[in-house]
């Protein structure tokens, strides 16, 4: 029986192929891991105004189970005085909605 070798230069130049590739991969969803896409909630209300009636209610509610479901995600809730309330969310890939 013959065995088939390689020559020892090529199994460096393998070698080295694999350890470059292995170092150039990043994490993707699907492969291994899953990257979250929403990493913040900012909550923005007046204690006040009535057009923050049904954010104050949510955040009483729900807000604290959800952000103790979901602690990949930052929620911060901030007094926004005599303005409308708004919602900002931050994203991995440094995009931000508002909402």
């Amino acid at each position: 029986m013959a065995t088939f070798r390689l020559p020892n230069v090529l199994n460096d130049v393998i070698r080295a192929h694999q350890d470059q590739f292995v170092r150039t991969v990043k994490p993707k969803n699907g492969v291994g891991a899953f990257v979250f896409p929403c990493r913040k909630l900012v909550f923005n209300y007046c204690e006040r105004s009535g057009s923050s009636k049904t954010m104050m209610e949510y955040l009483q509610k729900q807000a604290v189970k959800f952000s103790q479901e979901n602690p990949q995600i930052e929620v911060i809730v901030q007094p926004r005085p005599s303005r409308h309330p708004i919602i900002r969310a931050f994203y991995t890939n440094g995009q931000q909605k508002t909402k």
